[in-house]
């Protein structure tokens, strides 16, 4: 899969998703889709999403996403790789190694998601 074809897979995944119903903002899904794919880190909302800090997320947050939390929390449990979150140092590792193109995992990952297995 070409590198532009899997981002846009990607933000299409991501875009279809929803928890209970609720579905992140559309304007969101580029910046997780490059920090997963690629390990581009996110703004300073999605960062604090992604390092599990609620408070400061809620503190970054515009009032769309305030309301949107416990759809992001959803977002990084059940979906995400469990290794590109949960704390600082995670998400800055991560980043570092560039993301699941980096540990080239794209497709893998990718394949098991649209079966159900993740």
């Amino acid at each position: 899969m070409q590198d532009t074809n899997k981002l846009i897979a990607f933000e299409k995944m991501l875009t279809d998703w929803d928890c209970r119903g609720e579905k992140i903002p559309e304007r969101m899904v580029a910046g997780i889709a490059r920090y997963v794919i690629y390990g581009i880190l996110p703004g300073h909302f999605m960062y604090k999403v992604l390092s599990n800090d609620l408070m400061g997320a809620s503190i970054y947050a515009d009032q769309q996403n305030k309301k949107l939390l416990d759809v992001y929390a959803c977002l990084v449990f059940y979906i995400l790789p469990f290794n590109c979150w949960g704390s600082e140092e995670l998400v800055y590792e991560w980043s570092k190694r560039g993301g699941l193109d980096g540990l080239n995992g794209v497709e893998e990952w990718m394949d098991n998601f649209s079966r159900g297995e993740i």
